[in-house]
């Protein structure tokens, strides 16, 4: 178990990067942190959520209710930045690289299907944080 974990966490590294420049590319690209509105803690209860879940579509069911309760349009809705979040999670970067992670470890669940809940969590929630970290550069910086 342990020697899987490891051989994960070093396949997940190989993308860090591309996650790292596609989360600035979303901030940079949503002008986020020009919205007077929109504080690092909204970010920060995403990760939270993340990290106490073990499914990625809790994650986007979050994204999609803070874009719901945004009446203002400028938090989530602001410059389509909560839908695009969502699709970013849903993206190459984020859930295409996951599956190639368990494609190449051969990762499978007890049905014999490639098992990629786990690594597209992990890669959600690596993206999430250099998202978050990111934007306070930008919105103090």
């Amino acid at each position: 178990m342990m020697n899987e974990a490891i051989r994960i966490q070093n396949a997940i590294k190989k993308h860090e990067g591309e996650l790292v420049k596609d989360a600035q590319k979303l901030v940079d690209g949503s002008n986020i942190f020009k919205s007077s509105d929109f504080e690092e803690s909204q970010l920060r209860n995403v990760l939270e959520v993340a990290n106490q879940t073990e499914c990625v579509e809790v994650v986007e069911n979050f994204i999609l209710y803070q874009i719901g309760r945004d009446t203002s349009g400028k938090k989530w809705k602001y410059r389509g930045f909560g839908k695009s979040l969502v699709d970013k999670i849903k993206s190459e970067k984020v859930y295409g690289n996951a599956d190639k992670i368990v494609k190449e470890l051969k990762r499978k669940d007890s049905k014999g299907n490639y098992d990629l809940d786990e690594v597209w969590l992990k890669l959600t929630r690596l993206y999430l944080g250099y998202l978050n970290r990111y934007f306070i550069y930008r919105k103090k910086g």
